[in-house]
């Protein structure tokens, strides 16, 4: 089960851990959550995003070359591809063709944000329906609410922490939170989304094994 949180929470959360931020600004506050999520995120990924675009627009506009721009700091996208509804049920996982074909949608070589479609041929064919990416992103402070698991709560509260300390100069107490973020979030059950074994995820054993 998902854990939500918003804003005012993590607010809340700072000033229980330190009474000096309750002179905090929310130019500090957001600055704080700003940094707490993104040191999390050098450790683990757990903020992931989707972006579905019909490409009937695109077609009844004559437009066969065009980028998506993915919403928020995106960080890398982890699956990428063209679907349409299958032709024969129960051939297809959850009934929908796929095509990643990196001449047809794939991702800009510079910019995580970015990821290129061209549909000027019909792959084998097939007129598809809608690309589909799918991101890691980093959130920043004007988010609403986060639905996460309680480990990576766990783990983000630290990182808030460690980054809350850092603005108050206490560079002990800043230290010993990111070594806890680092060690909770290195333990986290489930680091992957669900959806991330389609194409499939990282192999547990070395290559050549």
């Amino acid at each position: 089960m998902k854990r939500k949180i918003t804003k005012d929470q993590m607010i809340d959360y700072m000033t229980d851990l330190d009474t000096r931020c309750k002179t905090w600004d929310e130019a500090k506050f957001n600055r704080a959550m700003n940094n707490g999520f993104a040191e999390l995120c050098t450790v683990i990924q757990p903020f992931v995003s989707q972006i579905n675009v019909d490409l009937q627009d695109y077609y009844e506009l004559g437009e066969t070359k065009f980028d998506i721009n993915l919403a928020g700091d995106a960080t890398s996208v982890y699956d990428l591809y063209l679907a349409k509804a299958a032709d024969t049920f129960n051939v297809w996982k959850h009934d929908e063709e796929k095509c990643r074909d990196e001449d047809v949608i794939w991702k800009d070589a510079v910019n995580n944000g970015v990821v290129h479609v061209d549909v000027t041929k019909d792959v084998l064919h097939r007129i598809f329906e809608e690309a589909v990416v799918k991101y890691f992103y980093i959130p920043t402070a004007d988010f609403v609410e986060l639905y996460i698991s309680n480990d990576v709560y766990i783990a983000l509260e630290a990182a808030i922490a460690a980054a809350v300390y850092d603005m108050l100069h206490d560079i002990e107490k800043a230290s010993q939170q990111r070594a806890a973020f680092t060690r909770k979030g290195q333990a986290i059950v489930e680091p992957y989304p669900q959806d991330y074994s389609d194409p499939g995820k990282p192999s547990m054993f070395p290559p050549g094994v």
